[in-house]
């Protein structure tokens, strides 16, 4: 458990988005003491992590970089600056992004989405990702901060092997192009990348192996997360260290 200082007009949006509009609501377990000044506020923040994420109430720049508008307009479907395909505008810019840009290429076979234990013989536990739009990046960073270099390849209990290659590992490390700002996407951005991209025959996408998101199931006491099949576009839970396919993205 954290206790985290409400105080200073922390209930302003500019200081809540980062726990309610980017996924970390879910981790928010309840709202602690009640003061007749909201300036007095506490939270209690809590996860199935037996230690805390630092920075929690303030997330700041590291989630969230602030980055230069760009003055060219793209429509969906076409060619990002990263040399992949633009297959999301919100409209306006925002936290310092308006476009999604899904990689060109997939990752190169498949890949673990990977376990965090806090010992070889405890239980797996998870980061509190979302399912969002908007909240891949978040998540993405989440994961390694919990599972850092290297994750647990299974969720057997006496099982110590760790593998360095895990789906948001590798997309966060990933360059292309130039660019070193990928993440893995959560659910409803891989849905919008099946629906404006996958159905209109952009993207080059794999028809059979599904495709890791960055979003946790959270059932299955931590064992599973969210993926999505490419031929049909339905969505479900897999155990997390089955070998998926991995297309990054990128937030403009």
């Amino acid at each position: 458990y954290e206790e985290i200082d409400m105080t200073g007009n922390f209930w302003g949006y500019d200081k809540t988005r980062e726990m309610t509009e980017k996924g970390v609501s879910s981790n928010l377990s309840f709202i602690h003491d009640y003061y007749d000044d909201f300036n007095k506020t506490k939270v209690v923040y809590s996860d199935y992590r037996n230690e805390p994420i630092l920075g929690v109430g303030y997330l700041g720049d590291a989630y969230y970089p602030v980055v230069a508008e760009s003055s060219t307009v793209y429509q969906v479907g076409d060619t990002g600056p990263a040399g992949g395909k633009v297959f999301y505008d919100k409209g306006f810019y925002s936290e310092g992004w308006r476009y999604l840009e899904a990689a060109p290429a997939d990752l190169d076979g498949g890949k673990i989405f990977g376990y965090y234990k806090a010992t070889a013989n405890s239980y797996t536990q998870r980061s509190g990702t979302s399912y969002l739009i908007g909240t891949g990046r978040t998540n993405t960073r989440m994961l390694v901060d919990t599972m850092g270099d290297l994750a647990y390849s299974s969720h057997e209990l006496d099982d110590g092997t760790r593998e360095a290659d895990y789906a948001a590992k590798l997309c966060q490390d990933l360059s292309v192009n130039g660019f070193d700002d990928w993440f893995l996407p959560s659910r409803d951005e891989l849905l919008l990348m099946y629906n404006n991209l996958k159905r209109n025959g952009l993207g080059d996408f794999d028809d059979i192996v599904p495709y890791w998101t960055s979003t946790e199931n959270e059932s299955y006491h931590g064992n599973a997360a969210m993926c999505v099949w490419f031929y049909d576009g339905l969505d479900g839970s897999m155990s997390r260290y089955s070998t998926y396919k991995v297309r990054p993205v990128r937030a403009f």
